[in-house]
């Protein structure tokens, strides 16, 4: 039986739906075993969902992030639109601090120039928007809340400072991390450059971002062994 406490009334809560589509909403009760989320109908992000539809739902409970499924098993029509959840199950739970790495593979940029890593993010988004002279291109092999393991052309000194160019959620997020691990991959062609990385200086809503888009990532990497 799931617990109440694993769920805390008026706390956001948003739903991955197909295509990995997401929309926002409220818990508004927990009954029976069954979740009721509220909407704002004129909300941007609303999305009308339909009966015995699968959805993933994340939430976000003080230093705890943690995804489950859900069937939508109802719809209350009132002053706003609530959904009812049954047959909740296959509850991930992450530590914010220690968090879960996703296996991906993306691209990334990076650079490592003192001139940028000198900067603070905000500084950094108003001098490098829609400009990627800095950068070089990077392959991403995995992703965390905390880090990430990323391969280069270039041979990089442990514990070198980099900052990062990321696509998370289709949005360009900037990074500083800061190099723990390198190994090197030779092949008769190249060689290549691995490098474990641990984020600095990010900010609680940057990791909560991230967390997010890495349960899309393990959404998509369970449909497709399916």
């Amino acid at each position: 039986m799931i617990e109440m406490d694993n769920f805390e009334l008026n706390v956001k809560i948003e739903l991955i739906y197909e295509d990995d589509e997401t929309t926002e909403g409220i818990i508004h009760d927990f009954l029976d075993d069954k979740l009721y989320v509220a909407f704002i109908a004129d909300d941007k992000k609303f999305k009308l969902l339909y009966i015995d539809e699968v959805v993933t739902c994340v939430v976000f409970k003080g230093i705890y992030g943690y995804s489950f499924e859900a069937t939508i098993t109802n719809r209350i029509i009132g002053d706003y639109p609530i959904y009812e959840l049954s047959n909740l199950c296959n509850f991930i739970r992450v530590q914010r601090r220690d968090d879960v790495r996703v296996d991906c593979v993306d691209t990334l940029e990076y650079s490592i120039s003192p001139s940028l890593l000198n900067l603070s993010i905000p500084e950094l988004e108003k001098k490098i928007v829609g400009n990627n002279k800095y950068f070089k291109p990077g392959i991403v092999l995995d992703l965390s809340g905390g880090g990430i393991k990323f391969s280069c052309e270039k041979s990089l000194n442990k514990d070198q400072l980099i900052l990062f160019k990321l696509m998370i959620d289709k949005e360009n997020m900037l990074l500083k991390g800061k190099a723990l691990h390198k190994s090197i991959n030779m092949s008769s062609n190249d060689t290549m450059y691995t490098y474990g990385v641990q984020f600095i200086d990010i900010t609680e809503l940057q990791r909560e971002r991230i967390i997010k888009y890495l349960f899309v990532l393990m959404r998509k990497n369970k449909q497709n062994k399916r």
